[in-house]
């Protein structure tokens, strides 16, 4: 039976009129809201949910064991459906190593996980479907295997040889941190020109570094940050900032602050995230740059230490929150709670590795999830590849895109079931963090509101109460930060109830009156 469009709209009305028509009372199933049934508030700025994912252990779309760039444009659904709308790709840049931080050249996709064409097809893709796409950007350091430093080691030996150089090997001696004498994060250089030199590789013997003050080195990383935002490319991850000058923050934020004048020059919307593992204060130094987000390593500290004792300490959470903001001066703070260099925080504990995602939804800025997190994986370090293991896409260990674990990784077992199994349980962490990143697409306050000097944690009930302000439109985000207890309370009378997030979809948040009702670890959004 045809069914005519006013017919629909009349239907929708009387719905609407009937339910208003029950008793104040309110609630929000979970497991009823899902990305493509409810509409989004999604803001082309960079207060985003980012996705980071290394290449080699996420899906192989050719068999041969290694993941690859193809494997994943075939997986942007998924991301965009889990509610991520921008991508970190890890080091995609030709080189040796399993990790690739140490590139042997800045213009060329490793083989392994593809070619430049792929590479713009899932730009293309990325784009299509408003995902914004970055890539890590290493410095720094390059691979031994570089031509670049082989022809740098080449002129500085003739040149501590005494040989005279032509116009170019007079630069290129300049290009990394040589020494004739050995120095503390030195290592040794050998068969060029005979001689034995050193240079500064503070990361490993394979990675020396850049000298930075050289004119020529600062040109040529802009013309390698030039070509792949010509190609498409929507910013950059900074690899380790605090290594260009070593213990030299004001050289290290002169540097990033004449790098992000230049990416802006060609893209006005540039993003870029730059990795400073330092204090929190430093960091604060480091945002004088105008480098749009830094990394915040202290938010798994407090997001943890805020659930324990059975929430007593939600204090942390608030202050942590707080000190974010402040850290940021203005600019996009980066809260997360995994990456490939730290301990994954998805635990045998479902319930705990849900809270912990939730916590981190209700921040300020881009959140940054490390890929495989959404289904619990887990993975201690040392070694790191034992946190960079294959994405669990189906059970058993023959499915299709399924990729080698990096050699040297011991981890053996997936504590929670896989993408497959999780996507049809409306209780499984999958579910959850497509619920979180809804909740942030919904309401752009979560991510860039003003936090509010009536935020508040009471220790009593161990409810956290958040209250952001973000162009005249505000919300109030109830945390019962409790795993025991269920919290009733009052709340203003003109306030409704427009989120939820729980970690039982059988225990739902309700609202009658102005009285609301949240389960342990339940999460309310209200305006």
């Amino acid at each position: 039976m045809k069914i005519s469009k006013s017919f629909l709209f009349t239907l929708s009305l009387t719905c609407l009129a009937l339910t208003s028509c029950v008793p104040e009372t309110t609630s929000i199933s979970t497991s009823s809201q899902t990305s493509s049934s409810i509409s989004t508030n999604i803001i082309e700025d960079s207060y985003r949910n980012f996705y980071e994912i290394y290449v080699a252990s996420y899906y192989d779309s050719n068999g041969d064991g290694c993941g690859d760039l193809n494997g994943i444009t075939s997986k942007l659904d998924y991301i965009k459906d889990l509610g991520y709308n921008g991508i970190w790709l890890m080091p995609i840049f030709d080189s040796d190593s399993y990790h690739k931080y140490d590139a042997n050249s800045y213009y060329e996709i490793d083989p392994s996980y593809g070619t430049l064409d792929d590479m713009k097809t899932l730009i293309k893709e990325c784009h299509d479907r408003d995902i914004i796409l970055i890539i890590d950007l290493m410095i720094n350091h390059s691979s031994r295997n570089n031509q670049t430093f082989i022809d740098a080691a080449t002129a500085y030996g003739k040149h501590i040889d005494g040989e005279t150089l032509s116009p170019d090997e007079e630069k290129m001696k300049d290009y990394y941190v040589f020494s004739e004498e050995m120095q503390q994060g030195y290592s040794t250089v050998e068969g060029y020109a005979n001689k034995t030199f050193f240079v500064e590789s503070n990361f490993s013997v394979g990675m020396p570094e850049f000298n930075l003050d050289n004119p020529d080195v600062v040109k040529m990383f802009n013309d390698i940050a030039k070509y792949w935002l010509d190609l498409g490319v929507d910013g950059f991850r900074l690899d380790a900032v605090i290594y260009y000058f070593l213990n030299e923050t004001d050289k290290n934020v002169e540097f990033l602050s004449n790098f992000m004048d230049y990416c802006q020059g060609i893209n006005e919307d540039v993003y870029i995230v730059g990795e400073a593992w330092t204090s929190s204060s430093i960091v604060a130094r480091y945002y004088e740059s105008g480098i749009t987000s830094f990394f915040n390593f202290d938010v798994k500290d407090f997001v943890t230490r805020s659930t324990y004792l059975h929430g007593a300490n939600g204090s942390y959470y608030l202050k942590g929150l707080k000190d974010s903001i402040t850290m940021a001066n203005g600019y996009t703070p980066a809260p997360f709670m995994n990456n490939h260099d730290r301990p994954r925080s998805g635990i045998t504990n479902v319930n705990s590795t849900k809270i912990f995602y939730g916590l981190l939804s209700m921040m300020n800025g881009a959140t940054f999830t490390y890929y495989g997190d959404e289904i619990g994986l887990t993975g201690s370090n040392p070694p790191d590849e034992n946190v960079r293991c294959y994405m669990k896409w189906e059970e058993g260990d023959n499915f299709v895109g399924k990729c080698d674990n990096p050699a040297g990784a011991t981890l053996k077992e997936y504590v929670h079931p896989s993408v497959a199994v999780q996507e049809t349980d409306p209780n499984s962490i999958l579910n959850y963090y497509k619920k979180a990143n809804l909740l942030r697409n919904q309401n752009p306050e979560i991510a860039r509101g003003d936090l509010l000097e009536t935020s508040n944690f009471d220790s009593d009930k161990k409810i956290i109460t958040l209250d952001k302000k973000y162009q005249n439109e505000q919300i109030k985000i109830i945390i019962n930060i409790s795993d025991e207890s269920t919290y009733t309370g009052d709340v203003s009378n003109n306030l409704e109830l427009v989120g939820t997030l729980v970690i039982d979809v059988e225990n739902e948040i309700s609202l009658t009156s102005n009285q609301i009702t949240i389960p342990p670890y339940g999460i309310a959004i209200l305006r």
